[in-house]
Formats: structure tokens, C-alpha cells, sequence
């Protein structure tokens, strides 16, 4: 390789990463006139109490015991299987 080969390649290195920044640059402005922006998005609300226990995966005591226990060791997975929620 020559010195005009490494200056060549790099030229065609740098046009090419100029013209992926201005197409995505184009892309952003299409889609911020398209879509407009994006402070309409509603964020979910803080889950409940009652809310998870409405589920019925788990136990008010269960429950209870993991909001005031810093440290819980469960002999068995305190929530419970889906498929048996199924079924019933």
C-alpha cells in the first residue's frame, strides 16, 4: 500500500461517516415533524398494594413479610405457579 492508498481510504472512511451522520440527522427531523415530539407518552402508574395482590400470585402475608423484611429466606417460592391460576 502507498501513502496515496492510505490517504484515499481514509477520505472515503471520513465522506462515509458524513454522510451516515447527515442521513440520520435527515431521519431525526422527518420523524420529529412526522410524529412530533415525544412529552404526549404517558408513563404507567405506581403499581398498588392492591393492585399485585389482586393477581393472586401471592399471599397478603407473604407480601407483608417482603415489603418489611430487609433480609427473607423463603423455603419455597412464595409465588405461585400461573398454570394452576389457569386452570381454576
Amino acid at each position: 500500500m502507498t501513502n496515496h492508498d492510505i490517504r484515499l481510504f481514509i477520505l472515503f472512511v471520513m465522506l462515509l461517516w458524513i454522510v451516515f451522520y447527515f442521513g440520520l440527522l435527515g431521519w431525526k427531523f422527518y420523524n420529529l415533524r412526522r410524529l412530533g415530539a415525544l412529552n404526549r407518552r404517558k408513563y404507567p402508574k405506581y403499581t398498588t398494594k392492591e393492585d399485585l395482590l389482586n393477581l393472586k400470585l401471592m399471599s397478603e402475608e407473604d407480601y407483608i413479610k417482603l415489603q418489611n423484611s430487609k433480609v427473607i429466606i423463603f423455603e419455597k417460592n412464595p409465588i405461585r405457579e400461573l398454570n394452576n391460576q389457569i386452570k381454576k
